[in-house]
């Protein structure tokens, strides 16, 4: 069983988008994911740095309020989580639908509870210090890989998600820039060879590398950044 299609908005990133100067952008990532099935269930993947930048986006997108079946978090990083940390202030039991990944140095869990749903798996943790995961969902064209930064470089999402076959698309963060003469050709050779068919890089990826990563694998989608809706 997988997942007949799914829609995605992306609330934060750091780009802004080129038809609503009310959508800010800001350096972060969210993503809100609709997977639709025999029923539907919407993941928050990271919340950007500030609670209140992702409310003013998610209402000019006729997403608010938002009450997302599942948060997932991918790293802790502020540009990452800041939206969920703000939001425990005065709303701890968000615990009960989180999925996180261990503390830095700490090696500790946090209290979260979540669960993933049903077609979905765990990408990593990868990387050191930062422990990062990200966040595959099962269409019937192929797995789906969401991720947040790529902060070790995008060469360890890779190394993850080794066993999972077919992939169809890649969105999120890749940490690269048009001038990375190792890890941009790396990953769009990797992204082909794979057949991957969609690949949006998002939040950590430079303008100029976005467009060639576009151009070259973008299967028709000509921009990133906030505001940007993805049927899959």
């Amino acid at each position: 069983m997988t997942y007949t299609s799914a829609h995605l908005w992306v609330l934060v990133d750091d780009l802004p988008n080129p038809d609503d100067e009310n959508l800010y952008p800001v350096h972060g990532l969210s993503i809100l994911i609709e997977l639709r099935g025999d029923k539907r269930i919407t993941v928050l993947f990271d919340t950007g740095p500030s609670a209140e930048i992702l409310r003013n986006n998610a209402s000019r997108l006729g997403l608010s309020p938002l009450n997302p079946d599942i948060i997932f978090l991918s790293v802790w990083l502020g540009h990452h989580v800041g939206g969920f940390v703000q939001t425990l202030r005065y709303n701890e039991d968000v615990w009960c639908k989180t999925i996180a990944p261990e503390f830095p140095a700490l090696k500790a869990r946090p209290p979260a509870k979540g669960k993933l749903p049903p077609y979905t798996r765990l990408v990593g943790p990868f990387g050191f210090w930062f422990r990062e995961q990200a966040l595959a969902f099962q269409l019937d064209e192929g797995w789906v890989i969401i991720t947040g930064c790529s902060l070790y470089g995008v060469r360890h999402l890779i190394n993850a998600a080794r066993n999972i076959r077919p992939i169809y698309a890649v969105i999120g963060g890749f940490n690269l820039s048009s001038l990375d003469v190792l890890d941009g050709p790396y990953f769009v050779r990797w992204a082909q060879r794979a057949g991957v068919r969609t690949v949006v890089p998002l939040h950590s990826v430079a303008p100029k590398a976005r467009r060639i990563i576009l151009k070259k694998l973008g299967n028709g989608i000509e921009w990133s950044g906030v505001g940007l809706d993805v049927e899959l």
